[in-house]
């Protein structure tokens, strides 16, 4: 889950995703879930009581596309839907699931032979969930979605953030996602692409930010990324504009290094950033 941990809702259940292997949880007494979202239940110990399962896991598995190189979204249960509780989760494939947490869909197949790298592998109507955005909407995901209330203008807002593409917002409307995005950075970013933190004053217009730490440049899954990082802020309901970077004064705010998929940490006014070898803390100039 590319450093993302297991998120865990109101009532105690846990989610997670898992990553490439065998897939048999189709097929009586079998507990085998390779690229798999999992809903572990605590009430009684801890057991799988739900999950979900793309059409073309077997197609996933044999291309290394692993479900489990994200990780889970839980947003805020929602008003006015007959799908309150819903998830988002995006793999390295690329495609953006949203799923109904009280009813995961599990494993639909495909009707009929399905060709790997085909046409009907694109297809978003076989899995049983709320949303399913296709695979170039996105590029391969090393991370976490993020979410923030936004304002009465902008909505509930959802951001991804791909290895080799922009980061981008989405807007969240009751139990789905606007179709394509809503607003993206100029900027691409490398490998592992980059996990937003969001910073605001609730939903009062003006205060939202949008903090990523971009990293150094790096080729791709395999490399060792050398070089600083950059702790880049974002207006959270415009994303196209950038209000902040650590290199537009570079010596006095640089990071010294960069950290595969750290995450930045907003407290009492200030941007925290762990590099490889410091503790960096950003806050307001007195003048």
């Amino acid at each position: 889950m590319s450093g993302a941990g297991p998120a865990a809702d109101a009532q105690g259940n846990v989610y997670l995703t898992t990553s490439n292997g065998t897939f048999d949880l189709t097929q009586p007494g079998q507990r085998d879930a390779g690229d798999s979202f999992v809903k572990l239940s605590t009430q009684d110990g801890l057991v799988q009581s739900d999950y979900f399962t793309p059409f073309n896991q077997g197609c996933l598995d044999g291309r290394d596309e692993d479900l489990g190189s994200g990780g889970v979204l839980l947003l805020p249960e929602q008003s006015q839907t007959a799908h309150p509780r819903v998830l988002v989760g995006v793999g390295k494939e690329g495609r953006i699931y949203v799923i109904d947490r009280d009813q995961m869909g599990q494993f639909q197949s495909y009707p009929g032979t399905l060709q790997c790298n085909s046409n009907a592998e694109t297809r978003t109507d076989i899995d049983q969930i709320l949303q399913e955005l296709p695979s170039n909407s996105t590029g391969g995901f090393f991370g976490i979605p993020s979410y923030w209330v936004g304002t009465a203008t902008s909505g509930q807002l959802v951001y991804i953030g791909e290895a080799g593409d922009h980061l981008k917002s989405f807007q969240l409307n009751g139990d789905t996602l606007s179709s394509s995005a809503t607003a993206q950075t100029p900027e691409t970013f490398g490998f592992p692409g980059v996990t937003p933190s969001i910073s605001s004053n609730k939903s009062i217009p003006g205060t939202g930010i949008v903090w990523v730490i971009s990293p150094a440049s790096c080729g791709g899954p395999g490399c060792a990324p050398g070089g600083p990082g950059v702790l880049r802020a974002y207006d959270a309901t415009n994303i196209k504009v950038e209000l902040y970077n650590s290199e537009q004064n570079f010596t006095r705010d640089r990071l010294d290094s960069y950290v595969k998929f750290s995450v930045p940490t907003i407290a009492n006014g200030k941007v925290f950033v762990g590099t490889q070898t410091s503790l960096n803390i950003y806050g307001l100039l007195t003048s």
